[in-house]
């Protein structure tokens, strides 16, 4: 770029091409604008007459360049002064969209690249150079409702997924309104409720005909179903818990009934496959009217337990109904032979005098001094005070007529 002796320049560019000279130099008295040709011939070399090529012109364009939006004078080979950090142009400001916020990062050396650090460095030639910005998601607030109650606010990020599943007493959700949609913008649900169906709205020919994705999205573990009145119920206890006899796969649901404590309590004869309770449960079945109903939907399984108490080799039986033993009641002792897995109802107890705690409101559990002791499969669990199950069942606390013994409590799967 030539100049000439007497080139008529804005203000704030003949004042940066001072200061460049200054810098250059070491001076610090003003300079003439008629002066200024022949100060910068004399750093750069580039002859006398006031015609130089030692200055060069940076152009700040706005992002995709169709916008000049500032000029400056820079001596050959030195720095631009960012203008926007010396307050000679405004911070260029970019339009968010729904989905992004912008702020600008510097300068570009292409339209609409990002910001590259040395776009104002080491200047040898005129220079355009282009606003560049970075790109942040925005943020939406959703809110959940209940009617009027606002049941839960959260922010969340442009094309995400919003997911919440609230509880209500009674009831099952069925859906929001508005459908639920990917988040564009702030948004408000209202909780759909239905009728919570129940264990006790179905039979158990039904029950048995539901498939597990079906019985999951109707029940939960620790739902239970009335078998005599109020008294007697079946806890529902684990999905796909244990392995059906004829291997095709598991059984979708299993069940342990708090059992009547005015029935006989049976002790152990031999191993598992000779105990005396299994034979109730399997062949006598009519004189309870609850198990006869359970009897054509339930579904046999293979059980393990003790064959030999010095080693724990374990054995399997293929069971209509059995007794959970300790380790399905969730016990975990090291010295404790293992049949079977933990169902999902229980906590882990590893202690000898501890209880299973409750789970929420449900009834099944260990307690030694409360309520009325049920037997286990186990022929190895023969300590009271440390191997045996129990179920909350209120009776039995007002009349525990056993003698070292306990109830059979029976378990099925359907």
């Amino acid at each position: 770029m030539a100049l000439t002796n007497y080139v008529l320049m804005p203000g704030a560019d003949y004042q940066a091409a001072c200061d460049a000279i200054r810098a250059k130099t070491g001076k610090s008295e003003p300079i003439k604008s008629g002066e200024l040709a022949s100060e910068i011939s004399g750093i750069t070399g580039g002859g006398s007459g006031g015609s130089v090529e030692g200055v060069h012109t940076v152009t700040f364009m706005s992002e995709d360049g169709s916008a000049v939006l500032y000029e400056r004078l820079v001596v050959d080979g030195d720095d631009c002064a960012n203008v926007v950090d010396r307050g000679l142009l405004a911070t260029q400001i970019k339009e968010s969209t729904a989905q992004y916020s912008y702020t600008q990062s510097g300068w570009s050396l292409t339209p609409g690249g990002a910001a590259d650090a040395s776009a104002l460095s080491a200047v040898k030639a005129d220079r355009t150079v282009y606003a560049a910005f970075t790109s942040a998601v925005r943020y939406y607030t959703i809110t959940y409702y209940d009617g009027d109650t606002v049941l839960k606010t959260e922010s969340l990020p442009y094309g995400s997924m919003p997911s919440y599943a609230p509880e209500k007493d009674g009831y099952a959700l069925n859906g929001w309104s508005p459908e639920i949609a990917t988040v564009t913008g702030d948004a408000t649900y209202t909780a759909q409720w239905k009728e919570q169906e129940t264990l006790n709205d179905f039979s158990w020919e039904t029950l048995a005909a539901m498939s597990l994705e079906e019985a999951q999205q109707r029940f939960k573990i620790g739902d239970r179903k009335s078998l005599n009145g109020d008294i007697f119920y079946a806890t529902l206890v684990g999905f796909a818990h244990d392995d059906l006899a004829d291997g095709s796969g598991k059984a979708n649901m299993t069940f342990i009934i708090n059992y009547p404590y005015t029935k006989q309590a049976y002790g152990y004869t031999g191993d598992w496959s000779s105990c005396g309770a299994r034979d109730w449960f399997e062949n006598n079945a009519s004189t309870a009217a609850y198990l006869q109903d359970i009897s054509p939907y339930a579904k046999r399984v293979n059980k393990d337990y003790v064959i030999d108490v010095n080693t724990g080799e374990t054995a399997k039986s293929s069971d209509l109904f059995w007794m959970p033993s300790m380790t399905e009641f969730g016990y975990t002792a090291t010295d404790v032979p293992v049949e079977g897995q933990k169902y999902e109802i229980f906590t882990d107890k590893a202690t000898t005098s501890a209880t299973i705690e409750k789970n929420g409101s449900y009834d099944i559990i260990v307690n030694s001094s409360v309520y009325a002791r049920v037997q286990t499969r186990s022929l190895y669990l023969t300590d009271s005070t440390k191997h045996w199950a129990f179920t909350n069942y209120a009776p039995v606390k007002a009349d525990r007529a056993y003698s070292g013994r306990g109830y059979p409590c029976a378990a099925f799967c359907i």
